[in-house]
């Protein structure tokens, strides 16, 4: 009986470990997952903001004049 609780209590305690071990990594996982997600916003917002220049200049009316200008 007492090798049966000891065997018992190692997979208990080995159970409890695995199960530990996973939750650290699925944890620096989700924090990495955040940073990069924080990283990836921000470039976008800087390409938004490109873009927007793009937009005021392409729109422009004068734009257009130089591009007719060139094309002679």
């Amino acid at each position: 009986m007492v090798l049966f609780e000891l065997i018992l209590g190692i997979v208990v305690v080995v159970s409890c470990v695995g199960i530990l071990n996973n939750f650290i990594a699925f944890k620096n996982k989700s924090t990495e997952n955040i940073d990069g997600l924080s990283e990836r916003i921000h470039k976008l917002e800087e390409l938004e903001e490109r873009i927007k220049i793009l937009e005021t200049i392409i729109t422009d009316q004068n734009y257009d004049l130089d591009q007719k200008i060139k094309s002679l």
